[in-house]
């Protein structure tokens, strides 16, 4: 029986498709014994005043017994305390959840609950190329440790509707979220703090002689409406300029109220009571005009903790710098003194949402062209970090773009025109470049999309980078088995390219090689060889014989040779595509695996088992590192090591790696998907080298029904697992 060699054809950085870019270019924190992130969340608890009552009853709700995961809501208007509260929970009643406390920003939550899963769980492993959605079930299924009830904070959510599907199963999750809104489920709503509370609260940040005063000490709290977050910041307004009097202190904030009264309508958006953008703006006046500026810089960034990186990328993206180091770091420092700017762990900050909304008010005061000006420079920052994800993304890139993926994706629906022309369609691409490297083909494809009706918007319709947005969504169709969709999209960057570049241009040799994997795909092979080998003629033409571009188009004239039995030609343009890549890339990367495991299919081809298996084991120890842990390349190399210990009769060792592949696709893949087919076929090989007919017989039927739908009666793949079905029936017969 035949067995396919997989990834010879289609290989991700085979079929890469992007004019612009050869397909084949190059927290410190330990887990705790109860694993959480609170991290620096949260006020000490000697300032923490006025709640115990609340902190009770959160509790109570939290433990009722149900068998479902109990879900509550902390409401309250903004800047009332009702983070504040949930983190306080979290730290006082933590040995209640030996199970794990996981704090989570609702702007960004499935991302971030996978990221707490990766990084506290010893023994995460989920199976590959699993959508978000599927990893967030897989997350709640998996917890570690296994016992013990956990509470999972969900921050300043404003819609329930968009988490209730995605809740927990189980009573020992406890889900707490807090909302500015009822939100129609148990709730504690969460008040003002007393008389007495909060007189203790401001007065935990004076401790001097202007505490006898305790009159206005009340007055003080009264007017900034008995707010946690006001009187957070008229007390360290008052701790860091003792020689302001309570009574000066009143006096500043009522003006202010006033001159705000008057300047209401301005800017109805400022959802903060008087007494609180009163206080907000005495501590803007005490910042330094540097600082003000950069306050105003976070404006932009959306509702979630962010590297302090950032904003240094966004002060050097010019030519000129808008501040020195000294000045930036002065600003920090302001901006957290002030509490304008908290610190949530390791050089991370972030905004409360009042703030947020007070410094965006503050941007829209500065002169229109001020403000494009940092917004552009914003947008010229994310577009740097951004244009360091590859397709796939390595490990590092994914871990170094995932800090700002909250704020490029907002950025990107939202400053659309204030990124420069250039680059106003490469937010989306590189956004869909990052789901796609990972197997998230469901999240990739909006941002794909999106990028294709951006490019379409600003740019002329002959622009080369209109091509390179049809491209990437085409090579997204074609991972996802939607060849109809892929082909008219890549004709289309056909066209465009031709006119667009003159006919020795390497980009059109890169459209002629996506176009032509697609063919390959369907077992069209005249069709792919000739545009394979235009391509290949236009790089011969255009660049060095050493470039990573014939590396490519001789890795896939490989494989196509291979297909159709022409060994040595294959294995000639295999071993030139290696030797390649061996120069051009570092040990780890995908694409060598890639080479690797193309050449080891070629020898277990032709039964030469020795030469074989230690290029399987290479590719796949490659892609074990360098390939997140569900990506559909695993699986590949699964099932080539598999079918490598099938054919030598190691079938305990060929077993699981063949149920490993099955179950990774049939995950993260379309129930039609050829590639599905051939993790059956593969199963179904197996099974019938054992003997075991009666597992095979289905699987050899599926694999034969899902090749003849979508590649149709006459494809070679569609003939081989046909023949492999009607010798089984043959032989039991």
């Amino acid at each position: 029986m035949n067995v396919e060699g997989q990834g010879l054809s289609v290989g991700s950085n085979n079929t890469q498709i992007n004019i612009y870019q050869a397909a084949d270019s190059s927290q410190n924190q330990q887990p705790k014994r109860i694993p959480n992130n609170l991290h620096s969340r949260g006020v000490d608890r000697e300032q923490f005043f006025g709640r115990d009552e609340q902190l009770q009853e959160l509790h109570q709700i939290l433990q009722s017994k149900n068998e479902d995961a109990i879900t509550a809501a902390v409401v309250g208007m903004g800047g009332i305390g009702k983070t504040e509260l949930a983190v306080q929970y979290a730290r006082q009643f933590r040995d209640s959840y030996p199970g794990g406390i996981c704090f989570l920003n609702s702007s960004d939550w499935k991302q971030e609950l996978v990221s707490f899963a990766r990084t506290y769980f010893p023994n995460f492993d989920p199976p590959d190329n699993l959508e978000l959605d599927e990893l967030v079930a897989y997350c709640w299924q998996h917890w570690q440790p296994s016992e013990g009830k956990v509470l999972v904070i969900l921050d300043n959510l404003t819609d329930y509707q968009t988490i209730k599907n995605y809740r927990p199963e189980g009573s020992r999750f406890k889900l707490l979220l807090t909302a500015r809104e009822n939100l129609g489920i148990t709730q504690l709503a969460l008040e003002e703090l007393s008389d007495e509370a909060a007189r203790d609260f401001l007065a935990s940040f004076i401790n001097d002689q202007r505490l006898e005063a305790s009159e206005q000490l009340q007055t003080l709290c009264r007017k900034l409406g008995n707010l946690p977050l006001g009187i957070e910041l008229v007390g360290r307004y008052l701790q860091t300029d003792p020689d302001v009097s309570l009574s000066e202190m009143l006096e500043r904030l009522e003006a202010q109220a006033l001159e705000d009264e008057a300047l209401e309508e301005v800017h109805p958006a400022m959802t903060a009571n008087r007494g609180v953008r009163a206080a907000l703006e005495l501590s803007w006046q005490r910042l330094s005009e540097p600082t003000q500026v950069v306050a105003a810089w976070l404006a932009l960034l959306a509702e979630a903790s962010f590297p302090w990186w950032l904003v240094e990328q966004m002060n050097a993206i010019e030519e000129t710098q808008f501040f020195n180091a000294k000045q930036l770091r002065k600003a920090r420092r302001e901006l957290t003194q002030s509490h304008l700017l908290k610190r949530t762990e390791e050089k991370t900050y972030a905004l409360h949402p009042l703030v947020r909304e007070f410094l965006r008010e503050k941007l829209d005061t500065f002169p229109e062209a001020t403000a494009t000006e940092y917004k552009r420079a914003y947008c010229r920052a994310l577009v740097k970090e951004l244009e360091q994800i590859e397709l796939p993304p390595l490990p590092e890139q994914i871990r170094a773009v995932t800090p700002i993926m909250p704020h490029a994706k907002v950025a990107a629906w939202e400053m659309t025109d204030f990124f420069d022309k250039a680059d106003i369609y490469r937010p989306f691409e590189r956004i869909g470049w990052f789901y796609q490297g990972q197997g998230f083909y469901a999240d990739a494809e909006p941002w794909l999309q999106q990028g294709c009706q951006v490019a379409e918007k600003y740019l002329e319709a002959q622009h080369p980078e209109l091509a390179a947005n049809y491209n990437n969504l085409a090579g997204l169709y074609l991972a996802q088995g939607k060849y109809d969709d892929a082909e008219s999209l890549s004709r289309k960057a056909i066209q465009i390219a031709k006119q667009a570049l003159h006919l020795s241009h390497p980009k059109l040799a890169a459209t002629y090689n996506n176009l032509a994997a697609l063919y390959y795909a369907q077992g069209k092979y005249d069709d792919a060889e000739h545009f394979y080998l235009q391509a290949l003629e236009i790089r011969e033409q255009a660049l060095p014989p050493s470039h990573p571009d014939f590396a490519q188009s001789y890795n896939n004239l490989a494989a196509l040779y291979y297909a159709q039995g022409k060994y040595d030609d294959a294995e000639h343009f295999y071993l030139q595509a290696l030797e390649i890549r061996k120069q051009a890339l570092p040990p780890s990367h995908p694409s060598l695996a890639t080479n690797y495991n193309n050449l080891a299919a070629l020898y277990y081809a032709q039964g030469k088992y020795d030469d074989a298996e230690p290029l399987y084991f290479q590719a796949l120890e490659i892609r074990e590192k360098a390939l997140p842990p569900f990506h559909p390349d695993l699986a590949q190399s699964y099932n080539n090591l598999a079918g490598l210990y099938r054919v030598q009769s190691k079938y305990d060792y060929a077993e699981p790696l063949c149920l490993k592949a099955l179950k990774i696709k049939e995950q993260a893949l379309p129930p039609s998907h050829p590639s599905l087919a051939t993790s059956y076929n593969h199963l179904a090989v197996l099974y019938y080298a054992q003997g075991k007919y009666d597992n095979a017989e289905p699987l050899f039927l599926k694999a034969w029904q899902i090749r003849e739908e979508q590649l149709g009666a006459t494809h070679p793949d569609t003939l081989r697992v046909k023949e492999n079905y009607e010798r089984l029936k043959q032989w039991r017969t």
